[in-house]
């Protein structure tokens, strides 16, 4: 199944949140993008947790047909799951509990937040964001870097390296 986007560019995962999932064969609406489940050891969007009526379910990434300006399409409603924690989504972790993490380059230098991550049509993640700077979010510097730049997305702190660091002037 191939994954398409009707725009130039894939939304981020905040981005997503809220955002219908409707399936094709049912002509009904699943529930709404609670959040993203990152499988961070492999560096991809493992599924999405959608927010039904029913309680939430586990959509894995591979079955969403489409992600579009106005909702994400799926073939059948038997491509959401239920109870959140099986079909191959137990390695994965809530991309709420991952924003906001602290990063840390590998000189040891705190260089801001993690604010977001985008990735591509095959779920693979592409860049994070980094936030710095401002007070309660006004005036944040936000800087985009390649997913290549991560070492580890930790427990608490997510680290980098190979950020280039600026030249002291003098």
């Amino acid at each position: 199944m191939i994954l398409t986007y009707t725009s130039v560019t894939m939304p981020t995962l905040s981005e997503l949140k809220g955002r219908p999932v409707i399936s094709l064969n049912e002509g009904e609406k699943l529930g709404a993008i609670k959040d993203a489940l990152v499988d961070t050891t492999n560096k991809v969007v493992g599924g999405f947790l959608l927010q039904a009526n029913d309680g939430d379910l586990a959509l894995p990434f591979p079955h969403i047909r489409a992600i579009g300006p106005d909702a994400a399409t799926v073939e059948t409603a038997a491509s959401s799951q239920s109870p959140v924690g099986e079909g191959g989504l137990e390695g994965t972790r809530k991309f709420a509990e991952l924003a906001k993490q602290q990063v840390v380059d590998s000189e040891g230098k705190h260089l801001g937040h993690l604010g977001d991550i985008t990735f591509g049509m095959d779920g693979v993640i592409t860049d994070i964001e980094i936030r710095s700077g401002g007070f309660l979010g006004i005036k944040e510097d936000k800087t985009l870097y390649p997913i290549s730049v991560v070492r580890s997305f930790g427990t608490s702190v997510v680290t980098v390296e190979g950020i280039p660091q600026p030249e002291a002037t003098e």
